[in-house]
């Protein structure tokens, strides 16, 4: 059936919103903070490329206007084609819209027009990123054989979306 991602909406429906081949492999999803802009990572290369995929949310859940948001680094020595990529998994987003997601070259931070801020180097590959603390104002990054905090100047996004 391929790679998909469902929507378990409010009433118990649940529809599609990736298709089957539709992406090489969707993994970390994100809301923006007026839950208007849907992301989602594009872990290997097809056929979106080396993006994070956005679209817009219907009012009914489903998404329109599927596009590249942006493009992912990958690391020197990582070949880019159909099967090796950024390794993009987990991301989070902070109250501002900023994107912060785990990959092969580290933690890539991009604003919410898709422009590259930066990166965040660890000793080991991270997969998963997430604020949290009393003031939702540290990211812990998971990686192979440890969890990394990083305090930010900024709040992370609370889901439900209020």
């Amino acid at each position: 059936a391929g790679k998909q991602v469902f929507y378990w909406k409010p009433n118990g429906d649940v529809i599609r919103v990736i298709e089957p081949g539709e992406m090489g492999q969707p993994n970390g999803i994100l809301l923006s903070p007026d839950g208007k802009t849907y992301y989602i990572n594009n872990t290997r290369n097809m056929p979106y490329g080396n993006y994070i995929l956005a679209a817009d949310v219907n009012d009914d859940g489903t998404l329109s206007n599927k596009r590249k948001f942006a493009k992912l680094f990958i690391p020197p020595g990582i070949r880019e084609n159909e099967d090796v990529t950024s390794g993009a998994d987990g991301m989070t987003i902070d109250v501002l819209g900023n994107i912060y997601v785990a990959s092969f070259e580290g933690l890539q931070i991009f604003d919410p027009n898709g422009e590259f801020i930066g990166i965040v180097h660890f000793p080991n590959r991270p997969v998963s990123a997430v604020f949290g603390g009393d003031d939702m104002q540290t990211i812990y990054t998971t990686c192979a054989t440890r969890i990394y905090k990083i305090r930010t100047n900024v709040k992370g996004l609370q889901y439900p979306l209020k």
